[in-house]
């Protein structure tokens, strides 16, 4: 690397790693939520828990497969399995 121009291409290299890094994190969600879309799982309507073997979650049995949840839940959902897999390749 040249560094006489002011660090200028290290600031340009770092900049499309992490530009690459967003593009490969976007495309990560778009397969989660393509995952989600095409599973039969429910979730509790109120705290997001999967259903599982539950008959009632929350004091109530309101479960709903992701697609019809909120878009909002849908992003939690979605965050959580990306910090979920963040974490574990950081090992």
């Amino acid at each position: 690397m040249n560094y006489d121009d002011g660090g200028q291409e290290w600031y340009e290299t770092v900049a499309r790693e992490e530009e690459y890094i967003m593009e490969k994190r976007r495309d990560f969600r778009g397969e989660l939520d393509y995952e989600f879309k095409t599973s039969v799982a429910q979730y509790c309507g109120y705290c997001l828990q999967p259903r599982a073997e539950r008959l009632s979650c929350c004091h109530e049995a309101h479960w709903k497969e992701y697609s019809e949840l909120p878009p909002e839940k849908q992003a939690i959902l979605i965050d959580e399995q990306v910090g979920i897999y963040e974490k574990w390749s950081r090992r």
